[in-house]
């Protein structure tokens, strides 16, 4: 077997797994294939199924498969991928591949099967104690009942008319499900296993895998890297000292903005317990928490603040970008606001550039900026995101929108 080709090689159908919330399966998140029906297939069986080899073939021999177009477009467009990335985190080379680490491996294999799960995305399920303003039933068990509750809104009928049985679907799923914990526990017994992701959910509301990782042989342990990521209601260090000494554990934690912007958008959040869980870890372990934040309609007037507020603890920034659904995405964002964003965007930059915050794991703002200059208001989706702001605030003790960004609300459209 000839060596991989670095341009379009990637361990993630090699020796990654990744289960959904709603019961799929796929490689990584940034892959567009999915397959049904996880828990009924081994990790194993999966990584060597007929259409995973087909992938590992295309990108071994240097083909950009279609279904790795979010990688080829941040790359193209001058962002580490996550292809990058996850080559680094296995051969321990940061955001670049140790070709010495994949030549050593690719030297003596004769096909292109695999021999066990070295990196896995674990979802917990949608158990979680917020209601986000961008998230959905499969990742939140409070958004899953406000759907229940509010069953009229536009987008829940357009979503089970598409989907009848989408709530059904997610409604026993992740580590709820018995099948599901066992088969995380196969994956777990893997002693090659050296890199595991959290997710929920929210996945330190499950006492169950915490224990399971907690029960680990020490020696397991300290090959094993966890990363997790929390929305920071939990006490970090309280979770550190639980887990005990693993290789490393990472926490990213996930942010709208400060104060009441957070506490919007992040319903169920309390900043002033949220910000001390995390000061308070950062302070013992300074490498080992970073800040991420999703940029969308609601909160990316907020950007500046947060930004301040990150430098202030010198806690690392990554942003990613909201395109999913069009009317929280810049589609929404009506022209007389857009100069304002860009201000705070650029205002942002300034704080970010300075060395104690960076956006080098997301998205760069210069990019943001570029995709809004070239993203058309669409009055229509502006018009279902007033729609949805009205749905979202019903029966929540929260401040208003309108209260807390006025600029976004315009007369004319209302």
């Amino acid at each position: 077997m000839k060596l991989p080709d670095n341009n379009t090689f990637c361990v993630a159908p090699w020796f990654q797994i990744r289960n959904e919330n709603d019961g799929s399966k796929r490689v990584c998140c940034g892959i567009t294939s999915k397959y049904p029906k996880s828990v009924e297939q081994e990790p194993l069986e999966f990584l060597n199924s007929a259409d995973n080899i087909e992938l590992k073939k295309k990108l071994h021999n240097g083909t950009k498969a279609n279904a790795c177009g979010n990688c080829w477009h941040a790359e193209d467009h001058g962002r580490i991928s996550l292809r990058q990335k996850l080559n680094g985190v296995l051969t321990n080379n940061s955001s670049s591949i140790d070709k010495t680490w994949i030549d050593s491996y690719f030297r003596h294999k004769t096909d292109f099967t695999s021999e066990g799960v070295l990196m896995a995305d674990i979802k917990m399920g949608n158990t979680c104690n917020y209601a986000c303003v961008m998230c959905v039933p499969e990742d939140s068990s409070m958004i899953y009942n406000d759907w229940h509750k509010k069953p009229n809104a536009f987008f829940i009928k357009e979503k089970l008319k598409k989907d009848p049985g989408y709530l059904d679907r997610i409604k026993n799923t992740g580590y709820r499900n018995q099948k599901y914990r066992q088969y995380v526990r196969n994956i777990l017994s893997n002693k090659k296993l050296k890199y595991l992701k959290l997710l929920g959910g929210e996945p330190l509301l499950d006492k169950r895998l915490l224990t399971e990782l907690r029960s680990l042989p020490e020696q397991q342990k300290q090959k094993l890297s966890l990363y997790i990521v929390t929305n920071g209601s939990k006490d970090l260090l309280a979770t550190k000292e639980y887990l005990g000494n693993f290789k490393s554990i990472m926490f990213t934690i996930s942010l709208e903005g400060t104060s009441r912007v957070q506490d919007y958008a992040r319903y169920g959040s309390n900043w002033s317990t949220v910000s001390a869980n995390i000061v308070n870890f950062k302070k013992l372990f300074p490498s080992d928490v970073i800040i991420h934040t999703t940029l969308q309609t609601t909160t990316i007037l907020g950007l500046k603040d947060l930004a301040e507020w990150a430098k202030k603890y010198k806690l690392s920034l990554s942003m990613g970008l909201c395109q999913r659904p069009d009317y929280l995405s810049f589609l929404s964002l009506p022209d007389a606001v857009r100069e304002q964003v860009k201000k705070s965007l650029v205002e942002a930059k300034i704080i970010i550039s300075q060395k104690t915050v960076g956006d080098e794991e997301g998205w760069p703002i210069e990019k943001i900026i570029n995709i809004m200059e070239q993203t058309q208001f669409d009055p229509t989706q502006y018009k279902k995101f007033l729609d949805y702001i009205i749905w979202y605030e019903n029966g929540k003790n929260i401040p208003n929108l309108k209260d807390i960004f006025p600029l976004l609300f315009i007369d004319k459209y209302q």
